[in-house]
């Protein structure tokens, strides 16, 4: 009875653990382009201000 819970519990977790990942790829594979844009939006005043340094010096 103890091992059956105990095997239980581990199915639980793996199938958990298995549906996190299924959401976390949806949510990659949706979103994928926007988290691109965002990604680059972020650096884009990085890479101006890295431009401006370099045309300074």
């Amino acid at each position: 009875m103890k091992l059956q819970a105990y095997d239980f519990d581990i199915i639980h977790r793996s199938g958990k653990k298995h549906l996190k990942n299924i959401t976390i790829w949806t949510l990659f594979s949706n979103l994928g382009m926007i988290n691109l844009i965002l990604h680059f939006n972020w650096r884009m005043p990085i890479i101006i201000a890295m431009i401006c340094i370099s045309r300074i010096h």
